[in-house]
């Protein structure tokens, strides 16, 4: 288990390739922190402020996003494969080449979200909220028919 930093305020806060994997993150506000680049696995994110952060490049491959708040994050060639972002507020976020392959966006409010290019194969978009967004290019996989994608 990573560092407990349960609602520490750490907005704006430099933390470029830190390496906070398991990391209880629970209600921190991380606004306007760069992240670029950092290690997340398996993070306790849930109820995070994230709002205008920068996670560009970083591994957060099993995160828990429950319900935060990442609305204009940048985020673009994030991993954020099986992470948990159901009911987070992802409005206007830059997502482009993120992979969400297994991620739940159930309940995510995606409104102009630029996720152009992303893997989304197998995430869970259940009323999902996605006016607006850019979705070019972005992989999909619908049905699965004999263990392959079917479009």
């Amino acid at each position: 288990m990573g560092a407990d930093l349960q609602d520490a305020n750490l907005s704006g806060a430099k933390l470029v390739g830190a390496t906070l994997n398991g990391a209880i993150l629970r209600g921190a506000s991380l606004r306007l922190a760069d992240l670029s680049g950092a290690a997340l696995g398996g993070v306790d994110l849930r109820f995070a402020d994230l709002a205008d952060a920068v996670m560009t490049g970083s591994f957060a491959t099993h995160a828990n996003l429950l319900m935060a708040n990442l609305q204009g994050a940048r985020m673009s060639g994030a991993k954020l494969n099986s992470a948990n972002l159901e009911g987070a507020n992802l409005r206007q976020a830059d997502l482009k080449e993120a992979d969400l392959y297994e991620a739940r966006l159930a309940l995510a409010d995606l409104r102009g979200a630029d996720l152009r290019g992303a893997d989304l194969v197998f995430t869970e978009l259940n009323s999902a909220d996605l006016f607006e967004a850019l979705l070019d290019d972005v992989s999909v996989c619908l049905v699965m028919k004999n263990g392959f994608c079917h479009k």
